[in-house]
């Protein structure tokens, strides 16, 4: 009912061939009315209403300059002509510059609706200007706003994928956080960029020089009979600074727990308990055989050093504790103690069928 109130609030132009197609308009739209077609009114009156409006609005400008110019004497037609034809190029240079603002602004909100948010005080100081130049001016900052926005969005999403890639191929703890932190930014520099790059490659290298010390060291271990974890895990652990476990050549039970710590190797000879009970259980006789075996270590340990040298690999003892009874440690890992019991029985039957066969 709004609509069509407002439909009929509109008032013929005076233009003979403005006229003629505003009838034609508002003569459709009441066809359909009277033909009850509600629904087809309602689409075609959201539809024609603003360009009813616009037909108007011509009218009235043209009504405007007339009288303008019939207020002026000794114009002679042909000079009312030129002046009618230079207004309305005039305006027609204007709102094809409001066309042209109204399209960056839809293209800035798309990208980023905060962006157009700050432009906003601009665009409403100037956007219903009669000033052409001042209209020029502003197509020209949303132009260059709307590269800027383009160019930053382009350029975040190739980072944030470069450091999805460089995550994926490394272990180290810091490039992994921060790269997180990085990708959950709506936005990421280049000076951000650039400088977790240059962190990337220094640390990736000082990684790969690591490595390569733990391989020495790994052949080195293997070469006096200390077996790694078969598990893919080990150098990842080694690299992340934390504690991983050799079979020892002295028993099943006894295990070393090593750790490197920036460039120390920390090492630490352990007797594996399967629970509190076990442990409570140890007798005299197992706990002097425990420092006899770990004595056996600090020998091979020696030989070790020796061995690591020949590899590559120098390391300087800083402290060294002698065993004793008081100074085994003991763990309480119940299931690396059965991994160790089944791997062992395994082995044993292995064995047998071996012999069976022979």
């Amino acid at each position: 009912l709004n609509l069509i109130r407002e439909l009929k609030e509109i008032g013929e132009p005076k233009d003979e061939e403005l006229k003629k197609e505003f009838i034609k308009l508002k003569s459709d739209l009441y066809k359909l009315i009277k033909e009850q077609n509600f629904v087809e009114a309602f689409e075609k009156i959201l539809i024609t209403l603003p360009r009813l409006k616009t037909i108007k609005d011509k009218d009235d400008r043209k009504e405007k300059i007339k009288k303008h110019i019939q207020g002026e004497p000794k114009i002679t037609l042909r000079d009312t002509s030129d002046k009618l034809e230079k207004i309305y190029k005039e305006n027609e240079a204007l709102d094809k510059l409001r066309l042209e603002i109204k399209s960056y602004i839809d293209m800035i909100k798309d990208l980023d609706e905060d962006v157009l948010n700050d432009l906003q005080p601009l665009i409403k100081q100037v956007e219903n200007s009669t000033d052409k130049g001042q209209l020029e001016s502003l197509v020209e900052k949303l132009k260059l706003e709307y590269k800027k926005l383009k160019k930053k969005i382009t350029l975040t999403n190739i980072y944030k994928e470069d450091i999805k890639n460089m995550m994926e191929k490394t272990t180290i703890k810091e490039i992994i956080e921060k790269g997180k932190r990085l990708l959950e930014k709506k936005y990421i520099s280049n000076e951000e960029f650039s400088e977790f790059y240059e962190e990337y490659i220094v640390l990736s290298s000082q990684e790969k020089k690591k490595k390569e010390v733990i391989d020495k060291l790994k052949k080195s271990f293997e070469e006096l009979g200390y077996k790694f974890e078969e598990d893919e895990g080990t150098d990842i652990k080694l690299l992340k600074g934390d504690i991983t476990y050799l079979d020892t050549p002295l028993g099943s039970e006894y295990k070393l727990a090593i750790k490197l710590e920036g460039n120390k190797l920390i090492t630490r000879f352990t007797r594996l308990v399967a629970d509190e009970r076990e442990l409570a259980n140890l007798t005299e006789y197992d706990k002097i055989r425990d420092v006899e075996k770990a004595k056996e270590w600090c020998s091979d340990y020696n030989r070790l050093l020796t061995v690591m040298e020949k590899n590559g690999v120098e390391m300087e003892p800083k402290l060294i504790v002698e065993p004793n009874i008081d100074k085994i440690y003991y763990e309480i890992a119940t299931e690396v103690y059965e991994l160790l019991r089944r791997k062992k029985k395994k082995e044993d039957k292995q064995i047998r069928q071996q012999r069976k066969i022979e």
